[in-house]
């Protein structure tokens, strides 16, 4: 005779290993659940993308110079976030924010000089139009090359002065206590006896 089958225990009962989790039961049913919800850094970043697609659509529309312009000026940007990678995070914020401030300068004054269609190449050809956005550009890849190393020996040179420091203060309690106040001291490979 065949023995019944387990009866499975209620819920209420079961032990938390018991309990299947939510990954498993959309395993059960063959989808997938993520563990991570998006938070609040992603849908603000979401939705400042979007505004700037919007912003940009409408300025197609009623000033599609200044929008030809904003396109050419922002290059850099667009390539710094291509060239972004998992170790080099926070290039594209960095040069897309001196990078805007340069276009935006730029488009401020076509515009205020009438945004006719006729006059952009006219206005592309000054020097000063390419120097102030490429060049803002360029201090944002500067500062995001020069700062790190900089913060980085920084960091090192702290670190190195607070090992001093706690050797110091070691000495001195040593000196004050004794030695066995310190412990023991670690071996260390080239002082380890020898195996036999």
């Amino acid at each position: 005779m065949a023995t019944p089958a387990p009866r499975p225990v209620p819920a209420q009962r079961r032990t938390p290993a018991q309990r299947p989790t939510v990954q498993h039961a959309a395993a059960a049913r063959g989808t997938t659940v993520s563990t991570r919800s998006p938070g609040y850094g992603s849908r603000l970043k979401s939705a400042g993308l979007t505004m700037l697609a919007g912003g940009f659509l409408l300025l197609t529309v009623l000033v599609p110079p200044a929008a030809l312009l904003i396109f050419i000026g922002v290059m850099p940007t667009v390539l710094a976030w291509i060239a972004e990678a998992p170790e080099r995070r926070g290039i594209s914020a960095a040069v897309g924010a001196l990078n805007l401030a340069g276009v935006g300068v730029a488009v401020y004054f076509f515009v205020i000089g009438g945004p006719d269609p006729g006059r952009l190449p006219v206005y592309l050809s000054k020097v000063s139009v390419w120097v102030g956005m490429y060049g803002s550009a360029a201090i944002g890849w500067g500062l995001f090359m020069t700062i790190p190393p900089v913060i980085q020996a920084g960091d090192r040179y702290r670190r190195r002065q607070r090992l001093a420091e706690l050797r110091r203060f070691r000495r001195d309690l040593v000196s004050e206590w004794g030695e066995e106040i310190a412990g023991p001291r670690p071996q260390r490979p080239d002082d380890a006896p020898p195996a036999v």
